[in-house]
């Protein structure tokens, strides 16, 4: 998969059917396959990022936000996907009904798009803190605790 495109779209549509359990597996496939080939999702984020909210299963949309926690974005040509991921990762972090695993993984998401875009970074902050009284793990806790010194640092 990782140097054949085709597959590798054949994957994505898999990924984006949200039918299951194959889509949750063609996620993680694309997330362990990241590892060997960084670009090859680079033509698919928009299509993703749009998705996300979208998704029936949270674990394609932990998966996605695990990849897209290691991904560099350039913002400047994804202003739009951009406002759906900042908006999602928000929403995650505010909900009691998704699993710790995703607000680890949208606040790393945040910090990055908070370091690419140090105007955010008030924002992220306290929106984090505002939350993190409410995780029930002190590993989630301290995590937040280092993001927000990061980006505070930024500002």
């Amino acid at each position: 998969v990782n140097n054949d495109k085709e597959k590798y779209h054949e994957l994505i549509e898999i990924a984006l059917s949200d039918i299951q359990p194959e889509s949750k597996r063609a996620v993680w496939a694309l997330d362990t396959a990241f590892d060997f080939n960084q670009n090859m999702i680079v033509p698919y984020i928009s299509r993703i990022i749009a998705k996300m909210p979208e998704f029936k299963e949270e674990r394609n949309q932990g998966s996605f936000l695990h990849l897209f926690s290691r991904i560099k974005f350039n913002f400047e040509d994804e202003d739009e996907n951009l406002g759906i991921l900042f908006d999602f990762c928000i929403h995650v972090l505010r909900s009691e009904k998704v699993s710790m695993y995703m607000k680890f993984y949208s606040m790393q998401v945040l910090e990055n798009i908070g370091k690419q875009l140090p105007e955010l970074a008030p924002e992220i902050c306290l929106e984090i803190n505002e939350n993190m009284n409410r995780y029930d793990r002190e590993h989630l806790r301290n995590s937040a605790r280092k993001i927000i010194d990061d980006l505070e640092k930024l500002v």
